[in-house]
């Protein structure tokens, strides 16, 4: 969630499109 993929939560989730994967809620 550190990585905000799945609530897309800051601009770190366009660098790291793998960690997306890891909670995409």
């Amino acid at each position: 969630m550190a990585t905000g993929g799945g609530a897309g939560r800051g601009p770190k989730q366009r660098r790291n499109r793998r960690s997306v994967h890891t909670n995409r809620t």
